[in-house]
């Protein structure tokens, strides 16, 4: 062979000898006595794609897609979850449960809850801080003695507890409660005042109730102006001529400077303690460093460990997005104007399908000429502002939201619309709030949106 000239860039020529004598030597043959050679604990390298990397087995590129299609279950599950519970919470029935549609809602809801956790943790770093350090702090200490050290035994087991009441908290007292809440458009809004439970857990239900419709009182609520001598005023009423009696939880929500965005506040930071809550116990329960010598008190511990991980956990996280359905989540729809193309709008009955409807996209309105012989009857006739809750190829549902206090749908088919006009969207509880239709009597100053 041909001598490469050593140009000092080059690097000087492996003998293949010395190559097999080292492989020889870090992989003994089989059978052979490897106690003595150096290199026995080394480990032989995995390639790319075997056991190992990933899932076992399966190469890289094929456990990426598993992972990425387990993060879309996921996120449809915490979509359904958090569908369902707002079609729970207004008590009408809801469309578009398509896998899209559910993605899109736990979107919304993962940017949402990650958006009022910063919120809260920026604006009150102390607040909430030092609760977390707090939680956290026998799950950090465990890990700074040895395992043999009878104290890095009891931080361990303190962390367990503490990681079982924080969920039982949070389960108990912040999500439970939000269970009841359910069929807004359906049962009045004064009823939804009134309705009072029993005990603690009824009073903080009653307390989560009426903090969700202050919160909807954006434009309802006058705030006072000191120098005019004008109190606050709920439509048109005064805090001293609402009952008492009737709404004993509302009248204290009004006493805030502000009291819709201190009802939003409380809200938000309901569910932002969930939600750290469960974070804060996922580390604690999963980075619990394992006793080396266990008693019966740590089998104990152990199985505390096991059934919170696996059923307490799994729970507070999925009534995660239940919440958001009912607490956080706009009950927001678009405003729209209907018209028929023949006979009056006003004589199907809610719920009826009369045939089926043009494109519901918003298009221009038609002129209609009348002629001889037309009557009222097949004029075109235009329904009052309707929400549009649902919509299909075939039908679209609206919500008359000037037939209350027990709100119904109706299901209208395309083929008997000539157009329909869309406005802005438009919240539909903060639209029946201001109406004041719940309150004693009917304020003469107070008219919705």
């Amino acid at each position: 062979m041909p001598q490469i000239p050593d140009d000092g860039r080059s690097f000087p020529p492996i003998p293949m000898s010395s190559f097999l004598e080292r492989r020889k030597r870090r992989v003994p043959r089989p059978g052979s006595n490897a106690s003595h050679t150096p290199d026995q604990t080394a480990k032989p390298q995995v390639a790319s794609g075997a056991k190992g990397d990933g899932f076992a087995g399966l190469p890289q590129a094929t456990s990426g897609w598993i992972a990425a299609l387990g993060v879309t279950a996921g996120l449809a599950a915490a979509g359904f979850i958090g569908k369902l519970s707002l079609q729970q919470f207004l008590g009408i029935e809801l469309g578009n449960w398509t896998a899209l549609d559910l993605s899109i809602f736990a979107g919304r809801w993962a940017i949402d809850t990650l958006t009022i956790v910063l919120q809260g943790t920026l604006a009150h770093p102390i607040l909430w801080g030092v609760p977390i350090l707090l939680y956290l702090a026998p799950t950090l200490v465990s890990f700074t003695f040895p395992l043999d050290d009878r104290r890095s035994q009891i931080a361990a087991r303190v962390s367990i507890v503490f990681a079982t009441l924080g969920l039982c908290y949070a389960l108990v007292w912040c999500e439970a409660p939000t269970l009841n809440i359910n069929g807004w458009l359906t049962t009045s809004i004064e009823d939804q005042f009134n309705e009072q439970g029993d005990g603690v857990l009824g009073a903080r239900e009653d307390d989560i109730r009426t903090a969700l419709l202050v919160s909807k009182m954006e434009g309802a609520i006058q705030l006072p102006i000191p120098e005019h001598g004008t109190p606050l005023m709920v439509c048109g009423l005064t805090i001293n001529q609402i009952p008492a009696d009737k709404f004993p939880e509302l009248r204290r929500r009004l006493k805030p400077d502000y009291p819709v965005d201190a009802a939003q506040e409380t809200l938000k930071g309901i569910y932002a303690a969930c939600v750290i809550i469960c974070l804060t116990s996922l580390v604690a329960l999963y980075l619990h460093q394992v006793v080396e010598k266990p008693t019966l008190l740590d089998d104990g511990f152990r199985l505390l460990r096991i059934s919170t991980s696996y059923l307490l956990l799994p729970l507070v996280a999925a009534l995660i997005p239940y919440m958001y359905g009912k607490l956080i989540y706009p009950s927001t729809f678009p405003a729209v104007t209907v018209t028929l193309k023949g006979g009056d709008a006003e004589k199907d009955s809610p719920g009826t399908k009369p045939a089926e409807v043009a494109k519901s996209a918003a298009l221009p309105t038609p002129k209609h000429e009348s002629k001889p012989g037309d009557s009222d009857a097949t004029k075109p006739k235009s329904t009052p502002v309707m929400l549009v809750v649902d919509e299909t190829d075939k039908d679209i549902s609206l919500l008359n939201i000037d037939k209350g206090p027990a709100y119904e749908v109706e299901i209208r088919d395309r083929s008997e619309i000539a157009y329909i006009v869309r406005y802005d969207k438009r919240d539909v509880l903060n639209y029946i709030l201001r109406k004041g239709e719940w309150l004693p009597e009917m304020p003469v100053n107070c008219t919705p949106p």
